[in-house]
């Protein structure tokens, strides 16, 4: 959509969905199914690398993620409390809501628990107590944790207990679909002009037509914000198609690895297969993407 890879990429660089999950949990099963879905669905989303050493302080990249994600999915399941790791990161996103979403889904525990930290909660924070009880400090990060719990879990969300997750895992990505098209990027209110610009391309390129291809070029000098105005409008419409991508420069890839390299990173990054991969040139000329083109 554009050939300025100097400019700012919004797709790269703003998240559009932060999840808070206990890996022990939920990231074999229902919080590694919504990633899959969130990813089919183009959507930005952070996953915290499972390599990532867990300190006594919350990593720099993770509080990056936090305060450059747009929307935040709290997954509270029944031993979430007790991981001091997952409740800085809550503590964090509650620092970061104004002008953001939260939406808490209660996998295997009852909200009130959440709300009230009383069964599983009630026990996981008697040791945080009982381990941070001479530091006046930890002693009051600790009632901050509390104090976030009862924050997020008073937000209406997603009680998904003894039910079918993979309908719920679809409302679920349906309704955060709905909200971040309602939302603007959170870089886009520094940038002037860029409403009348990407309305005025929206029309150029025809998007309410069914089954054509649109093909448009914006062209200019460097660093005037191509790319960013093809990512904003690539943010707006993406959900609408199965397989959307946005590649921030095309020349580059072409340069290192030719049409081949081009369509395999189309083919395996839309439809999130990492190890997808054509080696034949006439497997590439079936789609049009023979050498000659």
């Amino acid at each position: 959509m554009a050939s300025d890879a100097s400019s700012s990429s919004l797709a790269t660089h703003i998240y559009d969905v932060f999840v808070s999950f206990r890996g022990e949990d939920t990231r074999n099963n229902f919080t590694g199914f919504l990633f899959q879905a969130l990813r089919t669905k183009a959507i930005h989303v952070f996953k915290e690398d499972e390599d990532l050493k867990k300190g006594e302080s919350i990593a720099l990249e993770l509080l990056q993620a936090i305060q450059a994600s747009r929307l935040f999915i709290v997954v509270f399941s029944q031993n979430y409390a007790s991981s001091t790791w997952c409740l800085r990161e809550l503590a964090e996103i509650c620092n970061c809501v104004e002008r953001r979403v939260i939406i808490p889904i209660f996998y295997d525990v009852d909200p009130s628990v959440v709300r009230k930290q009383s069964g599983s909660y009630e026990k996981a924070f008697a040791k945080h107590e009982k381990r941070f009880g001479k530091d006046e400090v930890k002693m009051e990060e600790v009632q901050g944790w509390r104090q976030a719990l009862t924050q997020v879990a008073n937000i209406a969300g997603w009680d998904i207990r003894n039910k079918l997750q993979c309908g719920q895992i679809e409302e679920i990505v349906q309704t955060i679909i709905n909200i971040l098209s309602k939302m603007p990027r959170l870089l886009q209110d520094e940038l002037v002009g860029t409403e009348s610009r990407v309305e005025e391309l929206t029309n150029l390129s025809s998007l309410g037509s069914d089954n054509d291809v649109r093909v448009v070029e914006i062209s200019g000098v460097g660093d005037i914000g191509k790319t960013t105005l093809a990512g904003i409008l690539y943010e707006r419409i993406n959900h609408k198609y199965n397989f959307p991508y946005f590649i921030n420069d095309v020349n580059k890839i072409y340069r290192d690895s030719k049409s081949l390299g081009v369509l395999n990173e189309l083919i395996s990054k839309s439809s999130n297969e990492k190890n997808f991969k054509i080696c034949n040139a006439i497997f590439g000329d079936i789609f049009g993407w023979g050498e000659s083109q």
